[in-house]
């Protein structure tokens, strides 16, 4: 009963995170800062969180890949597999397309990441 408890308080939680205009910016962009140190529940909450706007996540993982010349990870490799493409496409194909082309410069040297992303 402490497990459906927590599980309770944690929807509550979500719901009302979820329910903020500015969720992004107050708290998708700071928690997801160094999203690759985060295990795979904290990123489904992420997910959950940013599921109305997952371009949001594209933008955060192309500023993470660039500025701190990051490789490839197995963070967004998850991130990638579970966000919604084909919402982000139809809401911002320009950053969709900004995030690929830094996605194949950041899996050049990598056979299996290169791979990955061409899947997509």
């Amino acid at each position: 009963s402490r497990v459906m408890k927590c599980d309770k308080f944690l929807d509550l939680v979500l719901e009302k995170i979820c329910s903020l205009e500015n969720r992004a910016e107050i708290f998708v962009e700071p928690y997801m800062r160094n999203y690759s140190e985060l295990e795979t529940s904290q990123l489904n909450l992420m997910l959950q969180i940013a599921r109305s706007n997952p371009v949001i996540l594209l933008k955060i993982m192309q500023k993470n890949i660039e500025s701190e010349g990051k490789m490839f990870d197995e963070a967004s490799r998850y991130l990638l597999q579970n966000v919604d493409l084909c919402k982000c496409i139809s809401e911002d194909e320009a950053s969709f397309e900004e995030l690929f082309d830094v996605l194949d410069s950041a899996t050049q040297s990598s056979d299996s990441g290169a791979l990955f992303v061409n899947t997509l």
